[in-house]
């Protein structure tokens, strides 16, 4: 299952119809909507010119089951009996946001029109509209005695997803006659991806899981396809070098970032996770470095948390002895700024690489040295099998030698010229001739760096202007156009009622009523009644018989609580249609 874009699922047209609307349109110069839609101050623009419903109804989407997919008829239901307005006025709202593609809305087989709020969306519009937290709250006092800590993953997943790459680009990635990697090289890379080992990816993730790869490598294969490092052809993987260039000239907070964002998006469509996607929006807008307290009992979540363990993002405090407690602290992990540093070669060949580093730099530290340790600071080793290896890959002696001095804060130790002059002995002895036109390593040395608008590479987190999402069953069908959604907002036959019911409210015979309330109820109507010499909006949900009395269950515009009411029909001593005017 490879991954695409979203936009993907959008095509040019839909994308420039979205951008016509009138309150897109005077951005549609210098914006694309998948950058606008996600714009800090576009964002506050539409927000300004939105009606009173539609400012309910999308706060109420981005409080709560925004980023779901939701059946038209829940979501309708939901939206009258929280927010005490009409199916009509809920309807309206929604189809304004459509008009937007704020909210997307999709024709269904069999599940009729279903709406769902891509996450990039839900995410930065919970952000800019400052939506009080729900779920986290700062604590600056944790007394650490009474928890047990998990720090997660030493290794950031962007790190380990480099390793896997260094691994494969020396490999054989050609297809077997059975259509997949020769079992060797699956074998290796499944090591390489034994770190994120998780219970998230093995017992909930059985959909990604290649029966000879294992969930492990498949999801970092996911990764890489999404990134645009990776691609799949006819007989092999490839590598992107061009691509991974890129990719590993960024931050390190700057790709986990990129990485989380991928995560996100990927998961978060799952019907299994998308209870969730508040809760992880909040996560995100917290600050690296100091302890958050949450307190959960979805399984959901603490799956989900644990695959930020996994990925190195977080790490997490849980009570000592208390398997019933359901409060935690989260910690975001704070990942080092690009150091200016350079590398320090010591006497005995040994490289001290500081927090911060660049992993292009790491990449080319791969090839010619041996990884000592996997901490903080990070000690690589310079030997001769590794500087052998180097050559056969296409490196040259000079471009090692070149590079380890321009690399190095200092004069390069003896010792590193003694291993050059043996490797190069050692290698012209064996007759070996590197393939240096060829070999994609050596490329990364010679190649001119050139930052594109690429589709993996990152805006900063608070801008998603490019992100990823899963191709699933939902997204796969198609978004109703223009006219459709105009078909839908006005297929009720509203020629067909009866004017007078809509222009005044006052007593009809008790089945005239009875029509009006159905005809309320089939159209998402507001009804406008008299109780008690009082008028009053009333938004109905059903009508049934008890004891011979007809009874109205709904509730009324603006009530203080969600509870369904009960109108004995008969009450009333006026009754009348009330329509929502479309804005």
């Amino acid at each position: 299952m490879n991954m695409h874009t979203w936009r993907g699922k959008l095509d040019r047209g839909v994308q420039q119809k979205f951008m016509s609307h009138q309150l897109l349109k005077p951005f549609s110069q210098e914006w694309t909507w998948e950058q606008a839609i996600v714009e800090p101050e576009i964002i506050r623009s539409l927000r300004a010119k939105f009606n009173e419903y539609e400012e309910l109804v999308l706060q109420w989407l981005l409080q709560s089951k925004g980023n779901a997919i939701t059946e038209q008829e829940e979501l309708i239901n939901a939206l009258k009996v929280q927010l005490h307005i009409s199916g009509q006025q809920a309807l309206f709202s929604l189809l304004t946001l459509a008009e937007l593609g704020v909210i997307q809305c999709r024709k269904h087989p069999w599940r009729g029109h279903i709406w769902q709020m891509t996450f990039p969306i839900f995410h930065n519009w919970r952000l800019i509209m400052k939506q009080e937290r729900q779920y986290w709250q700062q604590s600056r006092n944790v007394n650490f005695a009474n928890y047990a800590v998990d720090q997660g993953n030493t290794i950031p997943l962007g790190k380990t997803l480099m390793y896997l790459l260094i691994a494969m680009s020396k490999l054989d990635l050609k297809y077997t006659k059975k259509g997949e990697l020769s079992k060797l090289t699956r074998e290796k890379l499944i090591a390489y991806s034994a770190s994120i080992d998780n219970e998230f990816i093995r017992d909930k993730l059985s959909n990604l899981s290649n029966p000879t790869y294992g969930a492990n490598l498949q999801f970092l294969l996911e990764l890489a396809y999404a990134l645009q490092l990776v691609e799949e052809t006819e007989v092999g993987l490839k590598l992107i070098m061009e691509h991974i260039n890129e990719w590993l000239l960024l931050h390190e907070w700057q790709r986990e970032a990129l990485h989380m964002q991928w995560m996100c998006e990927f998961f978060l469509v799952q019907p299994y996770f998308e209870s969730v996607a508040a809760t992880i929006s909040e996560l995100i807008a917290c600050d690296a470095g100091i302890w958050y307290e949450f307190y959960t009992s979805s399984t959901q979540l603490q799956m989900f948390l644990s695959m930020w363990r996994a990925s190195g993002w977080i790490m997490s405090l849980s009570e000592v002895n208390s398997e019933h407690s359901n409060r935690m602290y989260v910690q975001r992990q704070v990942f080092a700024l690009h150091s200016q540093s350079q590398l320090a070669i010591q006497d005995n060949g040994e490289i001290i690489v500081m927090p911060g580093t660049s992993y292009r730099q790491l990449w080319f530290l791969e090839q010619i040295a041996e990884r000592m340790n996997e901490q903080e600071i990070i000690i690589y080793k310079l030997t001769l099998q590794r500087l052998i290896q180097a050559i056969e890959s296409g490196y040259t002696l000079d471009e090692i030698e070149q590079w380890l001095v321009q690399s190095c804060d200092h004069d390069l130790p003896q010792i590193v010229f003694h291993l050059l002059r043996a490797a190069r002995t050692t290698y012209e002895e064996s007759n070996q001739q590197a393939n240096i036109s060829s070999n994609t390593l050596h490329s990364l040395l010679v190649m001119k760096v050139e930052l594109r608008d690429a589709i993996h590479f990152l805006r900063p987190i608070e801008q998603w202007g490019k992100w990823l999402a899963t191709t699933n069953q939902v997204l796969a069908e198609p978004l109703l156009e223009h006219e459709e959604r105009c078909e839908l907002l006005y297929r009720q036959e509203y020629g067909s009622i009866t004017t007078s019911w809509m222009t005044e409210c006052r007593q009809y015979h008790y089945s005239t009523s009875k029509k009006i309330v159905q005809c309320a109820i089939d159209q998402q109507l507001s009804l406008q009644i008299k109780k008690a010499g009082r008028l009053l909006y009333f938004h109905p949900n059903r009508m049934f018989e008890v004891d011979d009395s007809w009874v109205v269950e709904g509730v009324f515009d603006r009530q203080q609580n969600d509870e369904l009411q009960l109108e004995q029909l008969n009450d009333w001593q006026g009754i009348k249609l009330h329509m929502a005017t479309v804005l």
